[in-house]
C-alpha cells in the first residue's frame, strides 16, 4: 500500500492519482455503474430519471432551441420559456452542454 504521507510530501501528480484510485475505487465503480444504467434506460426505454431540477434544465434546453431557430446563438435572456418573463437565467449557467444536447435533437 502506498504511504499517504510519502505520496503527498513527494508532490508527484502520478503518486497522488494512484493514491486517489486506491482509496476511492469502489466509489468510482459505483458511479460508473449508475451512469451506465441511466444511459441504457434513456436510450432503450426512453425513460429519464427526474431529479428535483429536471424540468428547469429541460426548459433551458427548449429555450436554447427556440433561440437558435430565431437566430440568437448566445441568448442571455429566456424569452420563450420561464413564463416568458425575460429571465436572465440563461446568463448564469454554461451553454456548452446545451449545444451538445441540441446537436442530438437536430
Amino acid at each position: 500500500m502506498v504511504d499517504e504521507a510519502k505520496a503527498t510530501s513527494n508532490g508527484a501528480f502520478g503518486s497522488r492519482v494512484v493514491l486517489f484510485i486506491k482509496k476511492y475505487w469502489l466509489t468510482a465503480i459505483a458511479f460508473l455503474a449508475f451512469s451506465v444504467i441511466n444511459v441504457i434506460m434513456l436510450f432503450r426505454y426512453h425513460w429519464l430519471f427526474g431529479g428535483q431540477d429536471l424540468q428547469f434544465h429541460l426548459q433551458r434546453i427548449d429555450e436554447m432551441y427556440h433561440s437558435l431557430i430565431n437566430g440568437n446563438w448566445n441568448p442571455y435572456l429566456a424569452t420563450f420559456n420561464f413564463n416568458q418573463l425575460g429571465s436572465a437565467v440563461m446568463s448564469l449557467y454554461p451553454k456548452l452542454p446545451l449545444y451538445l444536447q441540441l446537436y442530438d435533437w437536430w
